[in-house]
């Protein structure tokens, strides 16, 4: 689904055992481990459920600003939450030691359906119109993180120069708009 694109980060996909998998990565990659911009455990994104997304630690990263945006404008129903030290790998990623801008979406929470960690949490539980669903609202959310810039006025301590830019007339002709 990336293929071909053109994209300003580069996306790492941890297919890993829950805790020890996340743990055992961290430990091995911790120099690495600061640079990371954006994060997201995914689990769960088959069912049925509504959208879930728990907050990374910080509450206030981009990731967290973005997921609720691309829920929001979803038309989908969905729940935020707060980060709290229960859950899936969001815990070890958002641990004092390490603090990264990491949150968790999913469609039913941990331990929020009768299936939970039991033999009844089969493939039957899962469907591809759920996974479809899932999958784009992940890559919106990737869609919306590529494209979200912020720019920085590389000459401040000077009035802002619209005209030459094509934006507004040059000074001496005028206030107004250029028309094209």
């Amino acid at each position: 689904m990336l293929t071909g694109l053109s994209l300003r980060y580069l996306y790492r996909f941890l297919f890993i055992p829950g805790a020890i998998g996340s743990i055992t990565w961290l430990s091995k990659n911790e120099e690495v481990a600061s640079r990371i911009k954006h994060g997201l455990v995914v689990t769960g994104v088959g069912d049925s459920g509504t959208f879930h997304y728990k907050k990374s630690c910080r509450g206030d990263a981009e990731i967290d600003r973005v997921v609720q945006y691309v829920l929001k404008h979803s038309g989908m129903p969905y729940q935020i939450r707060d980060f709290s030290p229960y859950g899936y790998d969001e815990r070890q990623y958002c641990s004092p030691g390490f603090n990264l801008p990491v949150g968790s979406l999913a469609r039913s929470p941990h331990g929020s359906y009768p299936q939970y960690r039991t033999s009844a949490e089969n493939l039957d539980f899962v469907s591809a119109g759920a996974l479809a669903e899932s999958l784009s609202i992940y890559l919106e959310v990737i869609r919306v993180l590529q494209n979200n810039r912020r720019y920085q006025n590389l000459n401040p301590k000077d009035e802002v120069r619209l005209g030459k830019r094509g934006l507004y007339r040059t000074i001496g002709e005028g206030d107004r708009p250029a028309t094209q």
